[in-house]
């Protein structure tokens, strides 16, 4: 056995097995933990704003340092659905030499790499969905969301042709989704409204991207897609401006990421909203508008 000083053990509950994983791989890609287990089909029984409540949840055991405790709850606040989520930490006492080794070389935090050395490009492309995008669509985004198809499939093939990386953002909702009290029900899981639209083509080298809400970085892969591929410069094109496409820019600029947003690719069915969001991206978020 073999004293352990820092190590530690965080327990972390997700509502379902796909969150766990998004957390997971999210804490293990960034280094912030060398191993986690998830544990399915649990039962919680907890007090919550004065009612007993009994839960099946899933269970994320990782493994860390306590100097990165802060860093791993705000990852978790960033994915998690729950308002509260629970994270909390119990010391490893002691255990194998070998692990704990194993341990602290896989959590060895490295300089962060420098943007000037993320020389790769994506292009985002965030809901071009029947949806929105067809005149009979559940939530049809108007004639001006229509015109930008031609450039949004122009700026595609040019991205694969540099190399770079064509990232779909799709929203892809439950029956029962509470972004539904807001809007009408659309691009709901499994059906055609929550479909690419056929005049733009996927290809194998794409990557799609399920999300439930207007973030594209919301408890999605889209961050460590862009930290796997080594991307730098980020191109967004799609729509709403003023919704899913203002509130992804303002992830990656938070995230420090070059951004470019195509004028002649985004859409809104709200022309007011259209031309604040752009100038919103552009003089607060720092993204440039072309």
């Amino acid at each position: 056995m073999n004293e352990s000083d820092k190590k530690i053990i965080i327990f972390i509950t997700a509502s379902s097995k796909e969150e766990a994983e998004n957390i997971g791989r999210a804490l293990v890609n960034e280094r912030l933990a060398a191993c986690c287990n998830i544990v399915d089909n649990i039962s919680s029984i907890f007090r919550w704003e004065g009612k007993i409540c009994r839960e099946n949840e899933v269970l994320l055991i990782v493994k860390s340092s306590s100097d990165l405790f802060n860093d791993i709850v705000k990852k978790v606040k960033e994915l998690h659905s729950y308002e509260v989520p629970e994270v909390i930490a119990v010391p490893i006492k002691c255990g194998s030499e070998e692990y704990l080794n194993w341990i602290e070389t896989e959590i060895k935090r490295q300089e962060k790499i420098n943007m000037s050395n993320k020389s790769n490009k994506a292009l985002i492309v965030i809901d071009m969905l029947k949806d929105f995008i067809e005149k009979n669509g559940a939530l049809y985004c108007g004639d001006k969301a229509r015109n930008i198809i031609p450039f949004v499939q122009k700026r595609i093939e040019e991205i694969r042709n540099t190399g770079g990386t064509v990232i779909f953002l799709q929203d892809n909702h439950s029956e029962d989704d509470l972004e539904f009290k807001v809007y009408p029900k659309h691009c709901v899981k499994g059906t055609k409204g929550a479909e690419i639209i056929d005049e733009i083509e996927v290809k194998e080298d794409d990557i799609v991207i399920p999300k439930t809400r207007y973030s594209g970085f919301y408890n999605t892969e889209l961050e460590q897609v862009l930290e796997e591929k080594k991307i730098g410069e980020v191109e967004v094109v799609g729509v709403c401006t003023s919704i899913c496409v203002m509130d992804t820019v303002g992830d990656l600029r938070n995230r420090d990421y070059s951004v470019t947003v195509w004028r002649d690719g985004v859409a809104d069915f709200d022309d007011e909203a259209h031309q604040f969001s752009l100038k919103r991206m552009e003089k607060i978020y720092g993204a440039k508008v072309i």
